[in-house]
């Protein structure tokens, strides 16, 4: 097979994956008849599975003698390509393969074309076909990295597990949270000063063990707000809560209270309900992910950190760089894991 076919068929390999089926795919050994099974003879690895008259595979045809030209696939040579999109992250399932075939066929059908033009030997196309080889060997060295460190050792796992697990603490959390700004208030220094002194109070009265949700509606009530919000956050773990309160609430033993959080947009008081070290067991899998995470992340850092490109700023000026905004952190709304900022 031609580089320039190999390429183009990298490029096409987009057959929509389908449900596959067990029996199915290019070397069954079976065919249906009025219901009858009849056995077929098994396809050798040196048959042909593809034989496209009309194209020589060695040499363009005379003038005349292309009916006589024939390429030939066999079994191997197609599985091989199919090895080789599945390596390249564009695997094809069985159930494609024909579909497949047809492409390929016409790929070959358009390099006879363009032979005679030349096209392969431009130097666009020889540019073209640099690039591709490049970024395909990228994209198969980053495939061989993920499966290299895809499989951390059971010792890997549990040291991990050992060195990180306050990351691994449930953590059922409870939120009183006043609101720092009054839309129906004039004077919004006043209020701010109010809430934070009911805030204050809430928080002491939580810290004496009373209900936070009946705290937190006498806070509203007495700041003339309604429709306060639940206060039960759930089981969170340390690493999903918002990184300003993390180290204060894993220091909380259970029924202990945070102090007064200043927030974007609220006061806010967290209670620990309870927490639980979840064992090993149950979080393997994130454990196997994440230390395969950081093994690829290093390792393709290592490959870029030697080297040190220099870009004439003439030819490629530095973009401009956008003013940072004063507020920009403020406003930001929290990630869907972390515990809520309001």
């Amino acid at each position: 097979m031609t580089p320039m076919l190999l390429s183009f068929v990298l490029a096409l390999a987009t057959v929509a994956e389908q449900p596959q089926n067990q029996n199915s795919g290019p070397n069954v050994a079976a065919s249906h008849s009025g219901g009858d099974v009849q056995q077929l003879k098994p396809v050798k690895p040196e048959d042909p599975v593809i034989t496209v008259s009309g194209i020589c595979s060695e040499h363009p045809a005379k003038a005349g003698d292309s009916a006589a030209c024939k390429t030939i696939v066999t079994r191997e040579q197609f599985e091989r390509l199919m090895a080789a999109l599945k390596l390249a992250g564009q695997p094809v399932p069985a159930s494609g393969f024909r579909q497949f075939a047809q492409a390929y066929v016409d790929l070959l059908a358009f390099e006879e074309a363009a032979r005679p033009a030349g096209t392969a030997s431009s130097p666009e196309f020889r540019d073209l076909m640099d690039l591709i080889r490049l970024r395909t060997l990228s994209e198969m060295h980053r495939r061989n990295l993920q499966a290299k460190y895809r499989a951390p050792s059971a010792e890997d796992i549990d040291a991990y597990y050992r060195q990180h697990t306050a990351n691994f603490i449930d953590i059922h959390l409870r939120r009183i949270l006043i609101p720092r700004r009054n839309a129906s208030v004039a004077d919004q220094e006043k209020y701010q000063s109010e809430a934070l002194r009911v805030a204050n109070e809430l928080r002491e009265r939580a810290a004496k063990g009373e209900d936070v949700d009946q705290l937190q509606k006498q806070g509203y009530a007495s700041l003339g707000l309604s429709a306060p919000p639940a206060t039960d956050l759930g089981n969170r773990r340390i690493t999903n809560l918002v990184a300003d309160v993390r180290d204060e609430i894993l220091a909380l033993t259970a029924g202990g209270v945070s102090k007064v959080e200043q927030e974007s947009y609220s006061f806010v008081i967290y209670k620990v309900d309870g927490k639980t070290v979840l064992a090993e067991e149950s979080v393997k899998d994130e454990i196997v992910r994440e230390i395969s995470r950081q093994r690829l992340e290093s390792a393709l850092k290592e490959i870029t950190s030697g080297v040190h490109p220099e870009f004439n700023e003439q030819y490629f000026p530095s973009p401009p760089s956008l003013p940072a905004s004063p507020n920009s952190s403020a406003s930001s709304p929290p990630g869907p894991a972390q515990a809520p900022r309001r």
